[in-house]
């Protein structure tokens, strides 16, 4: 099995109330990632995600580019140490 990497990634940008939760779930999925994703009241989105460091990276691009109605300004990208502790990705509400 290849090394695990986790990422705490901010977005910011026309992110929330245009599906962006949802796809960034879908991509985890599609990456085969852990971790979470969550709006911040500062209008951006916070996500955590962790897996394999190549498909952490692709993951990356795919936030970069977000969901049709999103527009995406800004990604703001900390690798931070691996947990143990996630079973799936999860959408916090």
């Amino acid at each position: 099995m290849k090394a695990e990497k986790r990422i705490r990634a901010k977005v910011q940008g026309r992110v929330q109330a245009v599906g962006f939760r949802f796809f960034v779930q879908q991509m985890a999925g599609v990456y085969c990632l852990t971790g979470f994703v969550r709006n911040r009241n500062d209008a951006s989105v916070l996500v955590e995600a962790q897996g394999e460091k190549e498909k952490v990276e692709k993951f990356i691009a795919q936030l970069r580019k977000g969901p049709r109605l999103a527009l995406v300004e800004s990604v703001t990208v900390d690798w931070i140490p691996r947990q143990g502790n996630d079973r799936d990705f999860q959408i916090c509400f």
